[in-house]
């Protein structure tokens, strides 16, 4: 998941989805009947993990 505006969030890094946001994406995919729901950022993530697994991988482990 993306990183969400919380309190728990707050303060700590950039650029980050709205709780409502973060809580309608899976939803929505699951109405659409969706087997996986890429929400936010994760969707560039996938993209790159398309093109070169071992960069997705090598972002996944240094955060």
């Amino acid at each position: 998941m993306a990183l969400v505006a919380t309190g728990m969030t707050k303060g700590r890094g950039t650029g980050k989805m709205l709780a409502a946001d973060a809580a309608q994406a899976p939803l929505k995919g699951i109405e659409d009947g969706r087997d996986e729901v890429w929400v936010g950022k994760t969707q560039l993530l996938r993209a790159i993990e398309r093109i070169s697994p071992p960069l997705a991988h090598r972002l996944l482990r240094n955060g």
